[in-house]
């Protein structure tokens, strides 16, 4: 069976800007707008912020989620929240696809939020084939946890 990761954006959102707002350009067909540049301020117009379970042992994922919310990360109703991009590490100990779901869901409770904007691996860590890392993304994007995936 094969598996859309991301939802296919309509034209007119490849590419908006206007005179009162910054330049932002579609991620891939993901439908999710960025800035171009992930860090910063939000009043400079920058929308979305990088992270990953490794960094501060989750202490960064903690803090964006607290920056970002006044209702959660990754919410379709409020278009002022910035995107957060977080990111699992396949240690050799947990290659298992409960082992993406339970981190995954650590992750999202750091975050305190219900789905991830986008949720990548920092790289596909071998026995398990690549397809297996893509699957498991997909599942995620099919239970609505993550919004888009990317390796």
């Amino acid at each position: 069976m094969k598996r859309s990761l991301v939802s296919v954006s309509n034209a007119e959102k490849h590419i908006k800007a206007s005179k009162n707002t910054p330049r932002t350009y579609a991620f891939g067909r993901s439908g999710l707008m960025v800035s171009p540049v992930g860090a910063g301020t939000l009043q400079s117009g920058i929308n979305w912020f990088d992270t990953a379970e490794l960094y501060g042992r989750g202490r960064s994922e903690e803090l964006l989620g607290r920056f970002a919310n006044g209702g959660g990360v990754g919410s379709d109703s409020d278009s002022s929240k910035p995107l957060i991009a977080t990111k699992f590490f396949p240690y050799p100990w947990r290659v298992h696809k409960s082992s993406f779901r339970r981190d995954l869901r650590a992750s999202l409770r750091r975050l305190n939020a219900d789905s991830i904007d986008l949720y990548q691996t920092h790289f596909p860590y071998r026995p398990p084939s690549f397809t297996y890392w893509v699957d498991a993304l997909a599942d995620a994007v099919q239970d609505g946890l993550i919004r888009a995936a990317g390796v």
